[in-house]
């Protein structure tokens, strides 16, 4: 999987590494990394030795967004979101196998929060700025934000920067529950490298049993989550195997 232009992706036993690479747009979401995205994220739901997927960003930030320059092609913000939608990335990600760790620093807005919101474990670098501004520039997140933001932080915490295109720092991120940890900015992408290297190589088991276990019983009934606890415990605990 050679070639790629606004990502760099490598594999290494079993953490898969996405780093989105348009630095001097600031990352920001095109068409081509769309496209990208969808083979590396096709690629990763399909190798069954991936147990963790870090996704980052080259340079200043993590990703500022969409780049709404390419809007400019279609009639409407509308057509130009369907045409993104033929091949759509999120839905990948929401469907991942492997445990997604997110490192954001710098700037994480917009899209490039959305995609981070699909992470199952976010680690922001201190400093780093986070929100959704797209209702103040005239329309609605296109990348599930209006769902995984209320089911992160509480709908009334999600109304509140939606309809305000609130900016939060790092740390009131990590207050409100948005992110799991901040680290210190300087050495920020090695420190989360090397601390997924230490956790997998602590784990007695593969970390992705444990998601599926708490993404499939989330939405269930106590009873039917306790259920399928037990099938994942007893399919987990003799081989260590593949989920």
């Amino acid at each position: 999987m050679d070639g790629f232009q606004t990502i760099r992706w490598t594999v290494d036993g079993p953490v898969a590494e996405l780093v989105l690479h348009r630095p001097e747009a600031l990352n920001t979401y095109d068409d081509a990394m769309r496209d990208e995205l969808w083979a590396v994220l096709t690629a990763v739901r399909d190798d069954p030795s991936v147990q963790v997927l870090l996704v980052g960003g080259a340079g200043r930030g993590f990703s500022a967004g969409a780049d709404l320059r390419t809007f400019g092609g279609f009639r409407s913000v509308l057509d130009a979101r369907r045409v993104r939608q033929w091949r759509d990335p999120w839905r990948l990600f929401a469907v991942l196998p492997a445990v997604v760790v997110a490192a954001v620093h710098g700037f994480c807005l917009g899209d490039g929060l959305e995609l981070a919101l699909w992470a199952d474990i976010r680690v922001a670098a201190r400093g780093t700025v986070f929100g959704l501004p797209e209702s103040r520039l005239g329309f609605l997140p296109g990348a599930g934000g209006s769902v995984t933001l209320p089911r992160t932080v509480g709908e009334r915490r999600a109304l509140e920067w939606l309809l305000g295109g609130t900016r939060l720092d790092a740390d009131a991120a990590w207050a409100a529950g948005l992110v799991h940890r901040v680290l210190p900015a300087e050495g920020f992408w090695e420190r989360v490298r090397a601390g997924v290297r230490r956790w997998l190589a602590a784990a007695e088991s593969d970390p992705r049993w444990v998601k599926r276990a708490v993404r499939g019983g989330a939405d269930l009934p106590e009873a039917a989550a306790s259920a399928l606890e037990r099938r994942l415990a007893r399919a987990a605990a003799p081989r260590r195997g593949t989920p």
